[in-house]
């Protein structure tokens, strides 16, 4: 028997371009990441992961005030590839709204802080890979610290790793 989340695919026309979004249980795994696959001699595409881009900027629209609309939207973002500087810097807009959404640190358990950790580490590799080193160093640290998981684990560890990786210039 059939479920219909195994087979459903997603037909979608934005822009002219018709795209197929394929369920990620058709292939039998879930993707961490999405990426789209051009069908050669074409202008459709097949895509692959998470909720399309679409989707998740539509979520956002109609979530404003939701920290983890916008966070999720940026993590979409960030795993793109190619990646595109107009994503890296949409991907930078959604993650310094979530930071301005998010309850003070103060008044949050280790788990919520380590959400803040989290947004910091994803903000300081967008802002790397637009060029702003400073900045991102910035982000990375306040990761490193707020993170009640120190290294290597959680998300203070990647931090540490990006922090050494790209040392004051």
């Amino acid at each position: 028997m059939k479920s219909d989340s195994s087979k459903r695919i997603e037909e979608e026309e934005e822009d002219g371009i018709e795209s197929f979004t394929i369920s990620t249980l058709l292939i039998g795994f879930q993707l961490p990441f999405q990426f789209t696959i051009k069908i050669p001699g074409s202008n459709n595409y097949i895509q692959l992961g998470t909720d399309s881009l679409k989707r998740l900027r539509k979520r956002v629209l109609r979530n404003p005030n939701n920290a983890s609309a916008h966070i999720t939207l940026a993590a979409s973002l960030l795993s793109q590839e190619p990646q595109f500087p107009s994503q890296l810097e949409e991907a930078v807009q959604a993650l310094r709204v979530a930071l301005e959404l998010l309850p003070a640190i103060d008044q949050r358990s280790d788990v919520d802080v380590q959400e803040h950790a989290m947004v910091h580490k994803f903000l300081g590799d967008a802002l790397i890979a637009l060029g702003q080193r400073t900045e991102a160093r910035k982000h990375w640290l306040l990761a490193v610290v707020l993170d009640p998981v120190r290294p290597p684990n959680g998300f203070s560890g990647p931090a540490q790793e990006m922090l050494d990786k790209y040392p004051v210039p």
